[in-house]
């Protein structure tokens, strides 16, 4: 059950990536008047920043371990913060009128979505040597997220 559980979280993490990466181009291009193009160079400065600090996270994630025993809080922060900065991205203010505030929004906003999402995503990654100390039982457990990450074509193919 455990494991099923862990594998779970997995498949709403993934989804809700997919999700926002694809309709925040249409987001911003269709309702909030961006031109499409800068509305990828926004997102894709976005995902490099995060990028770039995902090495940073991981450390700060681990030594967060080493002090506290755990990392539930840094996924707890991170989903809330995720939350909040995901709610901003989707309610630009209304005086933004020109092209350039709407993109220094949408680039301003992604950084810190995306930063939180890091703060959520890479210490629930790791947290599976939290879980359980067998080493056996750690494959299991990324089994059970790997698949769970998998598009729902893929899981059919992997259930026949």
């Amino acid at each position: 059950m455990k494991k099923a559980f862990y594998g779970f979280v997995e498949m709403g993490v993934n989804a809700v990536e997919t999700f926002i990466r694809l309709h925040l181009l249409v987001f911003y291009s269709q309702k909030v008047g961006i031109t499409s193009f800068w509305v990828g160079v926004a997102l894709s400065i976005s995902l490099f920043w995060v990028a770039a600090f995902d090495p940073l996270i991981g450390r700060f994630s681990d030594a967060w371990r080493r002090r506290h025993g755990t990392r539930w809080h840094l996924v707890i922060v991170g989903a809330m913060a995720t939350a909040i900065f995901l709610t901003a991205l989707y309610h630009p203010p209304a005086e933004l009128t020109t092209q350039h505030m709407k993109w220094l929004y949408l680039l301003g906003r992604g950084l810190l979505f995306n930063t939180s999402y890091a703060l959520f995503s890479i210490p629930y990654t790791a947290m599976v040597g939290d879980v359980s100390e067998d080493r056996q039982e750690r494959g299991q457990l990324i089994a059970w997220r790997l698949v769970f990450s998998l598009p729902p074509s893929a899981m059919m193919i992997v259930s026949a």
